[in-house]
């Protein structure tokens, strides 16, 4: 588990996903209207992961950041 926070709208919510960018893949398939297609396609849900990885961040204060989303490592559970 852990707390995700969306930046622009300072926005909390829990997830419970393995690993941060598989967080952040949820975070964009669903703000994108990609959660059926990731979850049918595997191919699909893979590479949309590898490219968030790539664009993962870390931050000053100990935390993770892809596009509007920050997830504080604190909140890893």
């Amino acid at each position: 588990m852990m707390t995700v926070q969306n930046l622009k709208n300072n926005h909390e919510e829990i997830l419970e996903h393995q690993t941060p960018v598989k967080a952040f893949a949820f975070l964009w398939a669903r703000e994108n209207a990609m959660l059926t297609a990731m979850a049918i396609c595997e191919e699909l849900a893979l590479k949309v992961e590898a490219e968030i990885e790539y664009q993962v961040e870390e931050t000053d204060a100990g935390g993770l950041v892809f596009d509007k989303w920050h997830i504080a490592l604190h909140t890893l559970h």
